[in-house]
């Protein structure tokens, strides 16, 4: 009910309107508008001020999450994890939980802490079975585990292609002997999972 009324007041919401005389819900609104014009700075001062103004919002995991994307479009890997996993403390069974939880693993990834962001995937897999579509741009990806190679490896379905990554390859499989993998785990990722997609499903490996 409340965000449906304060929807009404959203086509009145630009860039130059006052922060001031916006409440939570247009406040937020307002921040996204210059995500989506690539505004990051913009938007980056707005969630800031939001935090101050709103401290006992309801929407501060969602304000935080939105915080940590234009963080990770900007390269800035470290605070992009901090604020990620902030958004999820605040509400770890809330609805942006599982990107604010995978959003944390993407950015230990490109700060190269490979384990920890492992651990972080394998969390987001055990916290929401249900929940294994990732959305980028508008492009939905279904998260497929399939262990092996490593044992944090995944392959993502997007329609009728699936991207493999290193567990499945041109003529061939990627290697067990490593990063915890196995060779056990990685036959029941490809002939469990993998190999029982649809035939006419197109195979982008990582490499041949």
């Amino acid at each position: 009910i409340y965000k449906e009324f304060n929807s009404k007041q959203i086509q009145s919401i630009n860039e130059d309107t006052d922060t001031n005389q916006l409440n939570d819900f247009q406040t937020l609104e307002k921040a996204k508008i210059h995500i989506n014009n690539s505004e990051y700075e913009n938007a980056k001062k707005i969630f800031k001020n939001f935090v101050t103004n709103f401290p006992n919002s309801s929407l501060l995991p969602e304000v935080f999450y939105n915080l940590a994307e234009t963080y990770y479009k900007t390269d800035d890997w470290k605070l992009a994890a901090t604020t990620y996993l902030e958004s999820f403390s605040l509400d770890p069974k809330g609805d942006y939980a599982p990107k604010a939880l995978f959003g944390l693993a993407v950015s230990l990834g490109a700060l190269k802490q490979f384990n920890q962001a492992c651990l972080t995937l394998e969390e987001v897999n055990l916290r929401f079975p249900r929940q294994n579509v990732v959305s980028i741009e508008n492009i939905n990806l279904k998260a497929i585990y399939t262990p092996g190679h490593t044992d944090c490896s995944y392959s993502y379905l997007m329609k009728d292609r699936v991207f493999t990554g290193d567990t499945l390859l041109i003529n061939g499989t990627g290697r067990t002997d490593f990063q915890n993998g196995s060779a056990h785990q990685a036959y029941e990722s490809l002939f469990g999972k993998l190999l029982k997609l649809p035939e006419e499903t197109l195979v982008y490996p990582a490499h041949d």
